[in-house]
């Protein structure tokens, strides 16, 4: 009985390690993960006080040695370590750009461009190619529930995807702002010399917001997994699917096998639709001959389900 019990148990947590995943950076804080489409991303905002290679990142404190800074620091919002454990440390941009890396092993900053694929995974309407505030309800998707750490919410806020946006504010040429209110979000992807992208959300808005800030504000981090699977997982809900090959030079295969209306869409990493074709129930052959060589996105849409995966033309 009790070896039974033993294997039952064995089985549960590698049913559960395929599908959940505990990340540990370098000082040792644990993170949970969330599938988002072709995506892994954490689910709480980066701690860390050291750079992968075990280097101290500094811990600047003084307003006037903030604003004036051109190398990577962190603080805690109104530099209260009790802030910095719920809400993650606020990074310049020169923390998140440094090579010698923030994220965890295996992880990186998330760029302009994926961040694009997310929102545009959630929220079809969203045109990435603007600033401001964009997409209908995406806002509501991406945040976490309740106020605890919100100073508002909505009966509409259902963190659906899982990635639980906190509100950590930022510091703002050295001054600190909005926590609870707003959350900001450092991108890899400069701008230009003194600015990069960023993503914010807004206690009060269904919105998702694109913009860009001076490369020594202070924002949260959330970090990427750097390798999504390039296989179509199948599971009971969907139907058979297969592509190949992958890496792929001209041609890609898809044999869909039930008789299903699948729209086929193929995005580039700026989160941009290159290609759109409506499936059949058997071989299709996609002419991707004139696309340049790189990453691309594979979408596939039904009425009930929607799956994503990465290929490489070669």
């Amino acid at each position: 009985m009790i070896k039974n019990l033993l294997l039952f148990a064995a089985i549960v947590l590698l049913t559960f390690n395929s599908y959940a995943q505990i990340v540990t950076d370098y000082d040792g804080n644990l993170y949970d993960t969330v599938h988002i489409g072709s995506q892994v991303w954490l689910k709480q905002n980066l701690k860390t006080k050291h750079y992968l290679n075990g280097d101290s990142i500094p811990n600047v404190t003084a307003n006037t040695s903030w604003s004036a800074l051109t190398t990577g620091a962190y603080c805690n919002y109104m530099n209260d370590t009790g802030n910095g454990a719920i809400y993650g440390k606020l990074y310049n941009w020169y923390a998140v750009n440094d090579s010698r890396k923030i994220c965890p092993t295996g992880w990186h900053i998330s760029s302009d461009g994926e961040w694009n694929i997310m929102v545009k995974h959630l929220d079809a309407s969203v045109d990435t190619t603007l600033t401001g505030y964009q997409g209908t309800n995406i806002g509501w998707k991406l945040k976490e529930t309740g106020t605890i750490h919100w100073t508002t919410t909505s009966a509409s806020v259902t963190n659906s995807s899982g990635y639980t946006a906190l509100p950590g504010g930022h510091r703002l040429n050295a001054v600190f702002y909005t926590l609870g209110s707003n959350g900001y979000f450092w991108t890899k992807s400069a701008k230009d010399a003194s600015s990069s992208w960023h993503r914010y959300l807004n206690a009060g808005s269904s919105q998702v917001g694109r913009s860009f800030a001076n490369k020594n504000d202070g924002r949260s981090v959330r970090c990427i997994k750097d390798y999504p699977t390039t296989q179509i997982q199948n599971s009971n809900n969907l139907p058979d699917i297969q592509i190949y090959p992958n890496p792929a030079t001209n041609s890609l295969n898809l044999d869909c096998h039930e008789n299903q209306k699948i729209i086929m869409q193929i995005y580039n990493l700026l989160g941009q639709c290159l290609m759109q074709k409506n499936l059949v129930d058997e071989t299709n052959i996609i002419d991707i001959s004139a696309l340049i060589k790189g990453l691309y996105i594979i979408r596939l849409t039904d009425n009930d389900w929607s799956v994503e995966s990465k290929f490489i033309k070669e």
